[in-house]
């Protein structure tokens, strides 16, 4: 006899969604008057807001208050998000496979994404 789960988690980023950091980059750099490598380095470098972010150290206000205190760019919050969701694009594939899966199961993303995701 074969068991099905009840419960199915998938990942967001790099399985339901692919995630194009540079373009992310590319939008808050353009709405923060910024340099687009050095907001990709503010964000993603050794010491970025987003590794900080994915521990859940902060969130939408504290990478807010990081790019404007580390680096003085002010962003609001409606820019950093529409960045976010410009550089996150559903994987239709696995929202098919997501359908056909709910109705023996229930489904759920499990992320280390930021609160505003």
């Amino acid at each position: 006899m074969s068991v099905r789960p009840r419960l199915v988690l998938f990942d967001l980023d790099g399985v339901l969604a692919d995630y194009d950091r540079p373009a992310r980059c590319r939008a808050m750099a353009r709405a923060a008057g910024a340099d687009v490598d050095a907001m990709f380095d503010a964000m993603f470098g050794a010491d970025g807001l987003e590794h900080a972010t994915d521990r859940g150290e902060i969130g939408l206000e504290g990478s807010l208050a990081g790019l404007r205190e580390r680096h003085g760019w002010t962003l609001s919050a409606a820019d950093f998000l529409a960045a976010r969701r410009l550089a996150t694009r559903a994987r239709p594939a696995m929202l098919a496979l997501c359908r056909e899966l709910q109705a023996q199961a229930r489904i759920a993303v499990f992320t280390n994404n930021g609160d505003w995701v």
